[in-house]
C-alpha cells in the first residue's frame, strides 16, 4: 500500500467514524467533511497525474521514499483504480449531509465497493488485469479489501437514507436483503474460485467446470431461498398477529373514546384538531366534521386562546411542561356562543409522524354550582353562628341581673322568716335557692362558651407543663378529697391562647375527678408529637362512657347523668371542643363503660404571630 493511499484511507475512515459515532448531527458532518477534504485533494491530484502523465511531487510529499525507489517508474503513486475508488468515497462523504442527494451519495459509495470487489476478485482468481491497469501501478490486496470495507461503512453510517432505508429496516424486505446480499457476493466468488482452481489443476475440463459451477450455485441458492422463505413465513405470521392485535387495540381504544363520559380531543403541534369523540360533540355542540381540520382555538374564548398558543409554542421550544400532564380549570366555548367552566388535562402523544397532544375535558358546571352553594351555606352558617354567639352572650349577660336579684331576695327572705317558716315553705325556699345557683352556673358557662371565639386572646408561647401545674393547684382541694393520683409527663411549649388552653385542661381534669368509680381517681396526662403538631391525652380509670355517646357528650347541654348523680351544666365538654377547634385541632374520646376514659385532643404546630 502506497503512503498516500494509507493516509487517504485513514482520513476517510475517520470521517465515517465521526458520522457513525456522533450521529447525523451538524457537528458530526462538519468533522466528516474536514477529514475527507484532504483525502480528496490527494486522490484528485493523483488522478490528474495519471491522466496528464506528469509528476506533481505529491507521491512522496508526506513520507521519504526508500533507497532505490526514486529510480523506479512511479514508485510511490497509488493506482488509478484506488484513486478513483477513494475519490468516489470522499465525494460520498462530502455530500453526506444533503438529504436530497442521499441516493447519489450512496451510488458513489457503491462505486468504491465495486472497485474494491473487482480488485479483490482479481487477486482471488489470479487475474492481474482486474487490479492492475498498467504494469508498474496496481492495487494492493489490503488496499482492495480496505476500499470494500470503507464503502460498506459509508453505506451503513446513514441507515435512514436512500437505498439503506429498506435494507436496514426490520421488515421482511430488510431481513431478506441482509441475508441474501452477503451470500450473493461470497458464494459465487468462492464456488467460482473452487471451479477455476480445479480446472487449472486438470481435474476436469472447462465444460464440466462451468456445469459444476452452475449446478452448485443453483443448489446453494435454492437452499438459501428455502431457508429465507421459512423465516419470512414466520415473520409474516408475526406481522399478521401484530396486525390483529393492533386492530383489536384500535377497536378497544375506539370503544373507550366513543363511550367516555369526558370529552377527548387530539390536536397536532399547530393546534389543528385531529379527533373529536362523541362526548366532545355533546359538550361543545359541534359535529366532528365541523371541527376536525380546524384550529382548537374555536373551542376557547379569550384570553384562553392566546394562552393556549403560547403554552404549546413554549413547550415545543423549551420542553418546559406548563400544561402537559397538569390539570387546570379553564373556560370552554360552545357552538352557540355560550361559555362553561371545564377541567382540562393535556398529555403528549408520540406518533410515527411526530408529536400530538390529547386533551381530556370535563364539564364542571354542576360542580361549580355546588361549590358556590356550599360557599354560600358556609357564609350563612358562619353568620348564623356569630349571631347565635352574640345572642348567647347578650342573653346570658342580661340574665345575670335578675338571677342575682332572685338570689338576694331569697336570701333576705330566708334570713327574716327563717325561724317562722313552716318546713314545707323552708323546702320550697331551698328549691328556689338551688335553682338560682344552678341558673347562675349555667349563665356563667354560657358566657364562657360564647366568648371562646369572640373574646379569645392572641396565641403566645405557652409552657404546658407550667400551665398544668397551676391547674392542679386550683384543683388541689378536690384532688385531696378524692385521694386522686395524677401523673404528668413532660409537656411541650406551644403557641396557644394560654387562658383557653388552661380552661381546656381544667375542664377535662375536673371531669376525670368527678366521674370516678369506687376506686380513687388515677389520671395520666401525656403528649405525643405528630406530623403537624402535638396529640395530648388525659386518661382516667373512671366510670367510662358508652360508645354510642362518644359524639353526643361534646354537644352543648347534653348530659348522660341526672343532676342528683353528678352536678354540672352540660356545657364543659362543648367549651373544650370549641377551644380545640379555635386552635385548629380536634377532640375525641376513647372509652367504654367501666373501663375508664381517654380524652385526646390535637393542637397543630403554627408559626409565631408577628
Amino acid at each position: 500500500m502506497k503512503p498516500n493511499t494509507a493516509v487517504s484511507i485513514m482520513l476517510e475512515s475517520a470521517a465515517v467514524f465521526s458520522i457513525a459515532t456522533f450521529g447525523e448531527s451538524k457537528s458530526a458532518y462538519k468533522w466528516a467533511k474536514f477529514l475527507a477534504a484532504p483525502a480528496m485533494v490527494i486522490v484528485i491530484l493523483t488522478l490528474v497525474e495519471h491522466v496528464l502523465n506528469v509528476d506533481m511531487g505529491i507521491d512522496w510529499a508526506i513520507f521519504s521514499p526508500p533507497a532505490g525507489a526514486k529510480g523506479a517508474p512511479l514508485p510511490g503513486r497509488m493506482s488509478p483504480i484506488t484513486a478513483a475508488g477513494l475519490a468516489a468515497a470522499g465525494s460520498s462523504l462530502l455530500l453526506s449531509d444533503i438529504r436530497r442527494l442521499a441516493l447519489f451519495s450512496q451510488i458513489l459509495a457503491l462505486i468504491t465497493l465495486a472497485l474494491g470487489l473487482l480488485a479483490s476478485t482479481g487477486y482471488l482468481y489470479q487475474v492481474p488485469s482486474l487490479y492492475r491497469m498498467r504494469a508498474d501501478v496496481g492495487v494492493a490486496i489490503h488496499t482492495a479489501i480496505s476500499m470494500f470495507v470503507l464503502a460498506i461503512a459509508i453505506l451503513f453510517s446513514r441507515p435512514t437514507m436512500g437505498l439503506m432505508i429498506g435494507f436496514s429496516s426490520n421488515t421482511a424486505t430488510g431481513v431478506m436483503a441482509r441475508r441474501m446480499l452477503p451470500a450473493a457476493i461470497v458464494i459465487p466468488l468462492l464456488i467460482g474460485w473452487l471451479q477455476l482452481m480445479g480446472q487449472r489443476e486438470g481435474y476436469y475440463g472447462a465444460e464440466f467446470g462451468v456445469s459444476l459451477l452452475v449446478l452448485t450455485n443453483i443448489a446453494i441458492f435454492a437452499m438459501l431461498i428455502g431457508w429465507n422463505t421459512s423465516i419470512l413465513h414466520r415473520l409474516d405470521q408475526r406481522s399478521s398477529e401484530t396486525a390483529n392485535a393492533l386492530r383489536a387495540s384500535e377497536s378497544y381504544k375506539a370503544a373507550i373514546l366513543d363511550t367516555a363520559v369526558d370529552a377527548i380531543i387530539t390536536i397536532d403541534t399547530k393546534g389543528t384538531i385531529e379527533s373529536f369523540n362523541p362526548a366532545a360533540q355533546k359538550m361543545f355542540g359541534y359535529a366532528p366534521t365541523e371541527v376536525i381540520g380546524r384550529n382548537v382555538r374555536i373551542l376557547m374564548p379569550q384570553p384562553y386562546r392566546d394562552e393556549h398558543d403560547r403554552y404549546i409554542a413554549q413547550y415545543l421550544e423549551t420542553g418546559i411542561e406548563k400544561i402537559i400532564g397538569i390539570g387546570r380549570e379553564v373556560i370552554g366555548l360552545r357552538k352557540d356562543g355560550s361559555q362553561f367552566p371545564m377541567d382540562l388535562a393535556v398529555s403528549e402523544v408520540s406518533l410515527g409522524h411526530g408529536v400530538a397532544f390529547a386533551g381530556i375535558v370535563r364539564d364542571i358546571t354542576e360542580r361549580k354550582r355546588s361549590e358556590e352553594s356550599l360557599v354560600r351555606q358556609a357564609e350563612e352558617l358562619t353568620r348564623s353562628n356569630i349571631e347565635l354567639e352574640r345572642f348567647a352572650y347578650v342573653a346570658s349577660h342580661d340574665l345575670q341581673e335578675p338571677v342575682r336579684t332572685v338570689m338576694s331576695f331569697s336570701q333576705l327572705l330566708e334570713k327574716r322568716l327563717g325561724n317562722t317558716l313552716e318546713p314545707q315553705s323552708k323546702e320550697f325556699l331551698d328549691f328556689i335557692t338551688d335553682g338560682v345557683i344552678r341558673m347562675h352556673h349555667l349563665i356563667n358557662d354560657l358566657l364562657a362558651y360564647s366568648r371562646v371565639n369572640s373574646q379569645g386572646a392572641a396565641f403566645i408561647s405557652t409552657n404546658c407543663t407550667e400551665l398544668v401545674s397551676k391547674i392542679l393547684k386550683n384543683l388541689q382541694a378536690s384532688i385531696e378529697s378524692q385521694h386522686a393520683q395524677i401523673e404528668v409527663e413532660p409537656l411541650p411549649t406551644i403557641l396557644a391562647d394560654s387562658t383557653q388552653l388552661g380552661q381546656l385542661f381544667q375542664n377535662l381534669l375536673a371531669n376525670a375527678l368527678k366521674f370516678h368509680g369506687p376506686q380513687p381517681p388515677e389520671i395520666r396526662i401525656g403528649v405525643k408529637e405528630i406530623a403537624d403538631g402535638w396529640l395530648f391525652h388525659i386518661k382516667d380509670n373512671g366510670i367510662g362512657i358508652a360508645k354510642e355517646y362518644h359524639d353526643r357528650i361534646f354537644v352543648i347541654f347534653q348530659r348522660l347523668h341526672t343532676i342528683e348523680e353528678y352536678g354540672g351544666t352540660g356545657i364543659g365538654l362543648a367549651i373544650c371542643k370549641k377551644i380545640v377547634e379555635r386552635h385548629g385541632g380536634r377532640i375525641w374520646v376513647d372509652s367504654s363503660v367501666g373501663s375508664g376514659s381517654t380524652f385526646y385532643f390535637s393542637i397543630p404546630r403554627r408559626e409565631r404571630q408577628k
